[in-house]
C-alpha cells in the first residue's frame, strides 16, 4: 500500500513541484494551501507524513506543527517543515514547534526524497514498537484480571462449600473435579454402566438394592439408597444427554456416584438448590437434594460448565433400628 504524504503550501507552483516529486517516487499525494485547510484533510483521511511550508495565511507550519503535535490522533505522523528561511533562529523554532525535519528552499529532489523515506521508516518502527508495547500491557491485564477471577472464584467456592458443610453438619461437601476423581479410587464390589434413557433407571435401582442386601443393609437404609440413586439418575438423564453411574464400596461404605454433561448448577443458587425442599430450577435436582442430605451419611457435589457430579456414600453398619422420629421428621409428619 502506497503512502500518503501531505503537501501544505500557499505558492500553488510548490505544491505542483513536491507533488510532481512524491508522484514520481510512487507516494500517494493530497494538497492543501493553508495550515486550517490541511487540519481538515488530517481529520478526514489517513496521512502517512505532511510536508508543509512555514509560511502561510490562516495557519502557518509552525501552528499546524504544534496542533499536530498536541493532538493524540495526529501526533506520531511525521511533519517535515520547509522554509525559506536560512538562519539558526528560524531552525530552533521549527524544532521547538515539534518537526520532525526541515527542508531549506528551494528544495533539492534527492534530499526530499531521502529524508521523507527515513521519516516513513522511522515512523513505521516507532508505531510497531508501540503496538508490541500494546499488546504486551493488553496481555499483562488479561493475565492480572484471569488471576483475580480466578482468586475471587476460589473464594467464592471456598464460602459456599464452608456454608454448605455448616448448614449440614458436614454431610454435603462441595468439590473439585480434581478432588472428586480422587475418591473414585481403591474401590471394591464395582458396577458400572452407562445411561442414554430413562428406561435404563431401572437397572442402577437394581445394582444399588443389590449391593445393600449384600453387606447386610436394613431395608430403611436400603429403601433410602434406592430412592436416592433414582432422584440423582432421574435428574441427571434430565438435563444431561450421557450419565455414568458407579455403585461400590469403599471404607466400610455403600458409594454410589452419578455423573452427567449437563449445563451444571448455578453457584449462586447452590444453597437453595441443596438446603431449601421443593427448590428446583431449570437444571436443579429439587427434592433430590433434600432427600440425600435427610439419607445418606456423605454427599459430595462437582458441579460447572463440564456438568455435574454427586457422590453418594452410606455406612454399611446402618443398624436394624429404625429411628421413628427421624423417619416422620424426613417426611414432614407432624405429632
Amino acid at each position: 500500500m502506497k503512502s500518503t504524504i501531505l503537501i501544505v503550501d500557499d505558492q500553488k507552483i510548490s505544491r505542483v513541484v513536491l507533488e510532481a516529486i512524491l508522484t514520481k517516487a510512487g507516494y500517494e499525494t493530497c494538497l492543501a494551501s493553508d495550515g486550517e485547510q490541511a487540519w481538515h484533510i488530517l481529520e478526514r483521511r489517513e496521512v502517512a507524513l505532511v510536508v508543509a511550508d512555514v509560511s502561510m495565511p490562516k495557519l502557518d507550519g509552525f501552528g499546524l506543527c504544534k496542533r499536530m503535535k498536541a493532538c493524540k490522533s495526529h501526533r506520531l505522523i511525521p511533519i517535515v517543515l520547509v522554509t525559506g528561511a536560512d538562519d539558526v533562529s528560524s531552525r530552533i523554532s521549527a524544532f521547538e514547534s515539534g518537526a520532525d525535519d526541515i527542508l531549506p528552499k528551494p528544495v533539492i529532489n534527492e534530499e526530499l526524497l531521502a529524508r521523507v523515506s527515513n521519516l516513513l521508516r522511522f515512523s513505521a518502527l516507532i508505531r510497531e514498537q508501540l503496538q508490541s508495547e500494546l499488546s504486551k500491557a493488553q496481555l499483562e491485564r488479561e493475565l492480572a484480571l484471569t488471576k483475580l477471577r480466578q482468586e475471587e472464584e476460589k473464594i467464592r467456592n471456598r464460602l459456599y462449600h464452608d456454608v454448605l458443610f455448616a448448614a449440614t453438619g458436614g454431610t454435603l461437601k462441595l468439590m473439585d473435579q480434581k478432588t472428586m476423581a480422587s475418591l473414585l479410587d481403591d474401590w471394591s464390589e464395582v458396577s458400572d454402566l452407562e445411561l442414554t434413557d430413562t428406561s435404563e433407571i431401572g437397572k442402577t435401582r437394581r445394582v444399588a438394592e443389590a449391593l445393600a442386601h449384600k453387606v447386610g443393609l436394613n431395608d430403611e437404609a436400603t429403601g433410602d439408597l434406592v430412592l436416592c440413586v433414582s432422584e440423582a439418575v432421574t435428574n441427571a438423564l434430565k438435563f444431561g444427554t450421557r450419565v455414568k453411574f458407579r455403585c461400590g464400596l469403599k471404607d466400610g461404605e455403600i458409594c454410589l456416584y452419578v455423573e452427567d454433561d449437563g449445563p451444571g448448577l448455578e453457584r449462586s443458587l447452590l444453597p437453595q438448590v441443596t438446603l431449601q425442599k421443593g427448590y428446583s430450577t431449570h437444571s436443579s435436582m429439587g427434592m433430590g437434594f433434600s432427600l440425600m442430605l435427610e439419607t445418606m451419611d456423605g454427599v459430595g457435589l462437582c458441579t460447572g460448565g463440564h456438568g455435574t457430579s454427586v457422590l453418594l456414600s452410606k455406612n454399611c453398619s446402618a443398624g436394624a433400628d429404625v429411628d421413628i422420629d427421624r423417619f416422620l421428621e424426613r417426611f414432614s409428619v407432624a405429632l
